[in-house]
């Protein structure tokens, strides 16, 4: 998932954008919600109420925007900056596809194999074992002792919980370019 941040006035207008990508270059002045291609006028007053929290009073808060091309929506984190009146907009696109995650640095990350690796990749995708299992072209039983192997090496007590570790792990990181199973690069979007 990719975030973008904004430096943004207490009326609502974009100050700065703090984004680490260059090519997000939004004129300083626009209003935030524009910004974001906020139509939902519920959103965007929402959205203006926590600026003013943060930017005045100090307080954080979170906004969800759905809008009509998003399945689930924007996530708006809107936290207090360090200058008195202005506060900070992250807006984190849920439904972007997750972080890609290359097989050889969380082999190397945690002393995994790197069938153990690729199986923790494709649980991080949102695959299940099944297909996990027919993609590998081995027994579901086979996937399954796996992913206890993988379990007990990473001291983990679930498959949720290596889940979470992964997009840690995956946002912790730069931006990366991974191998495929058969070693070729895959082009990262």
């Amino acid at each position: 998932m990719k975030s973008l941040r904004w430096l943004v006035a207490v009326d609502g207008r974009t100050v700065a954008n703090l984004s680490p990508d260059p090519a997000r270059r939004d004129i300083a002045g626009a209003p935030i919600g524009r910004v974001l291609h906020l139509t939902c006028r519920d959103t965007a007053t929402h959205l203006d109420l926590a600026i003013a929290r943060a930017a005045r009073d100090g307080v954080g808060g979170l906004v969800m925007a759905r809008e009509a091309n998003h399945q689930i929506g924007l996530l708006l984190s809107v936290r207090p900056a360090r200058e008195r009146g202005y506060a900070v907009v992250e807006a984190t696109d849920l439904d972007a596809p997750p972080e890609m995650l290359d097989w050889a640095e969380l082999a190397e990350l945690f002393g995994i194999s790197r069938a153990e690796a690729e199986i923790a990749i494709g649980l991080h995708e949102g695959a299940d074992l099944a297909l996990i299992a027919e993609q590998r072209g081995v027994q579901l039983d086979t996937v399954r002792n796996q992913v206890k192997s993988l379990l007990r090496k990473l001291g983990l007590a679930s498959q949720k919980h290596l889940t979470a570790t992964l997009v840690r792990v995956a946002l912790a990181g730069p931006p990366r370019t991974p191998r495929t199973p058969g070693g070729e690069l895959r082009i990262a979007s």
